[in-house]
């Protein structure tokens, strides 16, 4: 069986109901609304794709325009039917996707747990907004379901201080080698986390940023 996927034109957008989606707490500005607050009592969420009949399209919008009530953000519209469009509002492309030709295999998605997220992630001392924000990204049912991360071996752009798994000079068999409390208070307990809301195992990749210094050439930095 052969699928469709249909580029759907911003017109097909005005014309459609509302689907019910969780309400946005707005934060507004002198530029009206530009994000929406997420709070212990509320944050809100991406309505699940769920399952789709062949020939209908489901429609995210994220648009502001310029009333706090109508700030939309990742919200459900209602499913379009490519079939019952008249021919003047026909699609101009048409993707024709053969299932049965592999080529690469996609892993998953995901994002990086960095020093400064998890930084930010414990910074609220509430538990349950924690979970929140947690399930916005890594929850299968009502976040966007990450089922991937990258972790940064030490420090990275992304962190306060400068640091490495091994700063003693010459140290090439690694005897000194060891996590930092970054790992330990930070990244590990976040990674805990996100796989505690999945339910499931996380596909990690460990990245290096850069080497120690004393295994550089005048570099004042010491990482």
């Amino acid at each position: 069986m052969k699928l469709f996927f249909y580029l759907c034109i911003p017109y097909l957008f005005l014309s459609l109901l509302w689907a019910k989606a969780p309400v946005c707490n707005p934060i507004v500005t002198h530029e009206g609304p530009t994000a929406c607050k997420c709070t212990a009592e509320h944050c809100d969420r991406t309505v699940p794709l769920g399952q789709l009949i062949y020939g209908q399209a489901a429609v995210y919008e994220t648009a502001k325009f310029g009333q706090p009530k109508s700030l939309h953000r990742l919200t459900r519209l209602s499913n379009i039917s490519m079939d019952t469009l008249p021919p003047s509002k026909q699609p101009a492309i048409i993707l024709e996707i053969d299932p049965s030709l592999h080529y690469q295999e996609i892993i998953g998605f995901g994002g990086a747990f960095t020093d400064s997220a998890a930084l930010n992630l414990f910074h609220f001392d509430n538990p349950r907004l924690r979970q929140m924000i947690i399930a916005a990204y890594f929850s299968k049912d009502t976040g966007l379901g990450y089922s991937m991360g990258r972790v940064p071996i030490a420090s990275t752009d992304f962190s306060t201080s400068i640091y490495s798994y091994d700063d003693m000079v010459g140290d090439f068999s690694l005897q000194h080698f060891a996590l930092n409390e970054w790992d330990l208070d930070y990244k590990i307990p976040f990674i805990q986390l996100a796989e505690a809301m999945r339910n499931s195992p996380l596909n990690l990749v460990a990245c290096p940023w850069s080497a120690p210094s004393w295994m550089k050439v005048d570099e004042p930095d010491p990482i």
